[in-house]
């Protein structure tokens, strides 16, 4: 009898596996970019597209936040509200934008979808969100979080990298399986199981939700989420991406977290 339940238990638990496990697709075709480098000591890795190009802060060479009368801050580069003039955007292109905290935005597009761009609800991911709290790390002003019905009714999630202030596990499991999720090459495997439909997508791949067109374009950042010193990291094992709506001939354009680079031109 022992051994029918515990082959009963071994059973359940390999059908709930696989009822939760993830649905991946890679989107890489002909005239996308994979920026993985093949061999040396970096074989595996993802790079810039202009790599020699340096990053903040190494390419800042003066203060990178010069004081501003119409920027006031709370505390030396934190808290910081911009008082200048509030400028109306003249371009109708009939998306409109809420913004969710830090570089989470919510989109609905001129035809009615709901997408969001890195969707991060608290200042990051655990286990740095505590890290910084009991740090009494800096604070940023979050936005107002996704509504129930716009949970109920996303299409479409996209992050540009996985970095903890950018893609947060417990959200995902919050937002649900329902939409789908977009995502830079490699990222897939930091996704919680649940049942979640996600497609890595190379740069200058395209893919469609209904009539929305969706393009993956480069960025220029690094990648970063596991680090034990002497042991294990995994700089730059997945990729990071910004992205390109179109509908209607109307594009948003949404650049990650990304330093100038030639990419832009």
């Amino acid at each position: 009898m022992k051994r029918h339940v515990v082959s009963l238990i071994i059973a359940s638990n390999l059908l709930a596996a696989c009822s939760t496990a993830n649905h991946v697709q890679r989107i890489a075709g002909a005239n996308t970019v994979v920026p993985l480098h093949q061999d040396g000591e970096r074989a595996g890795r993802y790079h810039n597209l202009y790599p020699g190009e340096k990053t903040y802060p190494v390419s800042c060479e003066h203060d990178c936040y010069p004081k501003n009368a119409s920027l006031v801050c709370e505390a030396e580069t934190e808290n910081c509200q911009y008082q200048g003039e509030q400028l109306t955007p003249q371009l109708n292109t009939g998306f409109t934008v809420r913004w969710l905290g830090h570089a989470g935005f919510m989109i609905k597009t001129p035809n009615g979808q709901q997408v969001v761009f890195d969707p991060v609800k608290e200042q990051f991911d655990s286990p740095v969100d505590l890290a910084f709290r009991l740090a009494s790390g800096f604070y940023r002003k979050p936005g107002d979080w996704l509504t129930d019905s716009e949970l109920k009714n996303l299409d479409a999630v996209m992050y540009s990298h996985l970095h903890y202030d950018h893609f947060n596990k417990a959200d995902i499991e919050s937002i649900g399986n329902k939409p789908r999720y977009l995502t830079p090459l490699g990222m897939a495997d930091n996704f919680p199981t649940g049942g979640f439909n996600i497609s890595e997508m190379a740069w200058y791949a395209s893919t469609n939700i209904d009539d929305l067109t969706i393009h993956a374009v480069p960025a220029h950042h690094f990648s970063s989420r596991i680090l034990v010193p002497f042991i294990y990291e995994d700089n730059d094992k997945a990729s990071w991406n910004g992205w390109l709506l179109e509908q209607n001939g109307k594009t948003l354009f949404f650049a990650g977290d990304t330093g100038y680079s030639q990419h832009f031109k």
